[in-house]
C-alpha cells in the first residue's frame, strides 16, 4: 500500500470534516441569497425554497463542525452529517451540472461528502 492509499484509507478525516462544515455553512448562506434570475441555480431553486436550502446546509455544517471538534459520532450525527449531507450536496451538484452543462466545484463537494460518509468514524 503506497502513501496516498494509506492516507485516504486510514488517515484521520477530522480536519477535512471541520473545514467541510464551514464550506456547507458558507454555501448554505450563499444559496439563501440566490434569486431565480441566476440561470445556473434555476433547477436547484425549483427543488426547494432558497431559505430551506440555507437552513439545511447550515444544519449540516454545524453538526459536521460539532462532530469534528468534539469527536462524538452518534447515529444522529451520522444521519445529519452523513446521509442528509450527501443528499444535499448530491442534489445541488446534479442540478448545477445540468444547469451549467459542465462539472463544477459543487460536484467535487458532492464527491467529498460521499468520501466523508464512507469514512465515517463510527462505522469502524
Amino acid at each position: 500500500m503506497n502513501n496516498l492509499q494509506r492516507l485516504l484509507l486510514t488517515g484521520s478525516t477530522a480536519l477535512l470534516r471541520f473545514w467541510f462544515g464551514f464550506a456547507a455553512i458558507g454555501y448554505g448562506l450563499f444559496l439563501g441569497r440566490v434569486s431565480a434570475d441566476h440561470f445556473e441555480y434555476r433547477i436547484t431553486l425549483l427543488i426547494m425554497h432558497p431559505y430551506l436550502w440555507a437552513l439545511l446546509f447550515v444544519l449540516v455544517g454545524c453538526v459536521t463542525i460539532y462532530g469534528a471538534v468534539t469527536c462524538r459520532y452518534s447515529k444522529a450525527t451520522l444521519v445529519v452529517e452523513g446521509f442528509l449531507g450527501v443528499a444535499l450536496w448530491s442534489a445541488v451538484s446534479i442540478s448545477s451540472s445540468i444547469s451549467q452543462g459542465s462539472i463544477g466545484a459543487v460536484t467535487i463537494a458532492g464527491v467529498v461528502s460521499v468520501f466523508l460518509l464512507v469514512r465515517y468514524p463510527a462505522w469502524r
